[in-house]
């Protein structure tokens, strides 16, 4: 399958009339059909309205962009994504923390620079510097498990997760996008808990339990995906801490009517105070507590 629901793509020749390269279309897929032809909500584009749907397009026609979020910040660490998709990653030890810093030891690193290289330019040419803690993440991998954690909502539950994973295993939480012989039990956008697989059945399939209302489902692993790094969480009426995720209860307009949360109301606490991060887009927002509702990890 060429893509999965939430890829960003874009458009690569002029095949449909709006949803096109001269029209600089993108756009996000929002479902894969039977026929494996694709939905997609517009994103950007020269000439229509973002949020328009579009349906039973033909994949050949687009390719996968990189995720949208091209800086991201969590605590002390910045995270860069250049327009090649690759990602950069910088720390900051024992300082207070710059974003500006963070950023341009990033673009250092794209270009092959360590801090350990800055510091012998230095020493090099004379001058004292002190010998610091290196400030680029050493295990990128593990940092951005915490990082790139993407929200969703089902029927009355919030989750997020790292990843999505075509192997299924006992434990694992399936999201369902290409439903099938649901027998009512399941519908497109569920999370199914996997809990054990049917060595009957000619094809992968496996039981598990809907997250949503508690029924028992006899899923095919064809019909979704896993979501890596699973959590769940209930949403609590109170000052939201360091660190924490919150859900926006409404969209927040800002000056000239510029939203701070448009396409995600999902944002992370920076300092216990009133000012939050966007998990996507990386911009900074202050919130009052009767604007937010802070999402608590359910543990299981």
């Amino acid at each position: 399958m060429k893509f999965k629901v939430g890829d960003v793509i874009k458009a690569i020749d002029n095949f449909y009339g709006f949803t096109n390269l001269d029209n600089e279309f993108i756009g996000r897929v929002i479902k894969i059909n039977r026929d494996f032809s694709i939905e997609i909500e517009t994103l950007r584009c020269k000439e229509g309205k973002i949020g328009d749907k579009w349906y039973s397009l033909h994949p050949e026609h687009f390719k996968k962009m990189m995720a949208p979020n091209k800086l991201l910040v969590n605590d002390n660490v910045t995270v860069y994504w250049d327009d090649n998709g690759d990602k950069f990653v910088s720390k900051c030890h024992g300082e207070k923390f710059d974003i500006e810093k963070g950023l341009m030891m990033c673009l250092l690193k794209k270009h092959g620079y360590r801090y350990k290289d800055i510091r012998k330019i230095l020493e090099d040419n004379g001058f004292n510097v002190e010998h610091k803690e290196e400030s680029v993440v050493e295990n990128e991998e593990e940092s951005d498990i915490e990082l790139a954690r993407t929200f969703g909502r089902g029927y009355g539950f919030t989750y997020s997760y790292t990843g999505t994973n075509r192997e299924v295993k006992v434990g694992d939480y399936f999201f369902v996008n290409n439903p099938r012989c649901t027998q009512n039990k399941y519908k497109y956008g569920d999370v199914i808990s996997v809990k054990e697989f049917d060595k009957y059945s000619k094809y992968q399939c496996f039981n598990g339990v809907n997250i949503a209302d508690g029924s028992v489902c006899h899923v095919s692993s064809d019909e979704g995906y896993v979501l890596e790094n699973y959590k769940e969480y209930k949403k609590v009426n109170r000052q939201a801490k360091a660190g924490e995720y919150v859900i926006t209860a409404d969209d927040i307009l800002r000056p000239l009517g510029y939203s701070v949360t448009a396409n995600n109301k999902f944002l992370k606490c920076v300092d216990g105070k009133d000012n939050f991060v966007n998990t996507k887009t990386g911009v900074n927002v202050e919130l009052s507590t009767d604007e937010y509702m802070v999402l608590e990890e359910l543990v299981f």
